[in-house]
């Protein structure tokens, strides 16, 4: 998890030193992947060490939040049509 937290914060670093739609977009969609891993991970770890025996909970929520993940990282506005529309304004 903590290895998530550390790649969420590069990846968000990127995101904002991004000079072009294209380079925020990568940015973005590895962000949101290693978000969707790390509250997995921390689904799992809680069910774990409560030693939980119910899967439901442990199971669902993260398939939940894995859905999602896919369904965002397929459906995110990367389209050329989008990049006319968004600019990237650099800080400073």
């Amino acid at each position: 998890m903590a290895l998530c937290c550390g790649l969420a914060a590069l990846f968000d670093i990127r995101m904002h030193l991004a000079l072009d739609v294209a380079g925020f977009f990568w940015a973005l969609k590895a962000n949101n992947t290693v978000q969707v891993i790390l509250w997995i991970a921390f689904a799992w770890f809680i069910k774990l060490s409560t030693r939980d025996h119910h899967r439901l909970p442990a199971t669902l929520g993260p398939g939940l939040c894995a859905l999602a993940g896919v369904v965002k990282l397929i459906f995110s506005p990367q389209h050329p049509k989008h990049q006319q529309r968004i600019g990237v304004h650099p800080y400073g």
